[in-house]
């Protein structure tokens, strides 16, 4: 795992990144024998595997089930080469949890930046959720 390795001794927050339709950011890691490298975080949208066929949207039983899926996906370009992609539906949280706890058992502190949460705060809120969905499925 990149999060334990013992040759990294620090990252810093290299600034935002283009990405067409959502949001990046690149950070410096540095290793023990003092070299750099590149690592970009993006999550951006997909269009093509958001879009929805005629044929599904006609046999949708209901209202919810017609509307395209709004598919993002997170990729991790580490040092010029593609180390990690995984696609999430933006509209279902646990979807999304999920790639989010991938990332961060990955690359640990610099994900936990690059979304904003510790591993912590999301297992609170993925157990928040779960006790939640619990109580609902009781009423």
């Amino acid at each position: 795992m990149i999060k334990d390795s013992p040759e990294i001794v620090s990252y810093i927050d290299g600034g935002s990144v283009y990405t067409e339709d959502g949001n990046g950011n690149r950070y410096v890691v540095k290793y023990a024998d003092g070299h750099t490298v590149d690592v970009e975080f993006s999550d951006a949208f997909d269009p093509e595997a958001s879009e929805s066929g005629e044929v599904e949207e006609e046999q949708a039983e209901d209202v919810e089930a017609r509307e395209p899926e709004q598919i993002y996906n997170i990729r991790v370009v580490w040092d010029g080469a593609v180390d990690f992609a995984e696609s999430y539906n933006a509209e279902d949280v646990g979807d999304r949890f999920g790639v989010m706890k991938n990332l961060i058992a990955r690359y640990g502190k610099i994900a936990e930046e690059y979304l904003g949460i510790s591993a912590m705060e999301l297992d609170d809120q993925i157990k928040q959720r779960a006790d939640e969905d619990k109580e609902e499925s009781f009423l």
